[in-house]
């Protein structure tokens, strides 16, 4: 599990997109799909908060970006109320089934787009 996160960590500051490598790697470690979900929310936001601090000192010039940071935050915030109220509802056996299938797609699609 460490070295998967610090591969994960390292990748995300040249790939971008993670979360599905971060997903696989937790899936069998949570029995629990509430705790599957929060803890890997938790390692994207720290590594979401390793690269803004990166590219804050590497001199990225963030105020440019406000609006689309502002429309960022507030989606996902509307993502994870959505999310939440999903997740409480669909039983475990469907979870893990259709996030196999989404973590399938996600990662065929990163696939196809390295290839392009």
């Amino acid at each position: 599990m460490a070295i998967g996160g610090l591969a994960s960590t390292f990748a995300t500051m040249f790939v971008g997109a993670t979360g599905p490598l971060v997903n696989a790697l937790f899936a069998r470690s949570f029995a629990d799909r509430g705790k599957l979900v929060a803890n890997a929310a938790l390692a994207m936001s720290f590594q979401h908060g390793l690269k803004v601090a990166a590219f804050g000192a590497l001199g990225f010039a963030f105020w440019k970006w406000v609006p689309v940071i502002a429309a960022m935050i507030a989606t996902g915030y509307l993502g994870t109320i959505t999310g939440a109220r999903i997740l409480s509802v669909v039983p475990e056996r469907v979870f893990r089934r259709v996030f196999k299938l989404l973590l399938t797609l996600l990662a065929l699609d990163l696939i196809r787009r390295a290839l392009l």
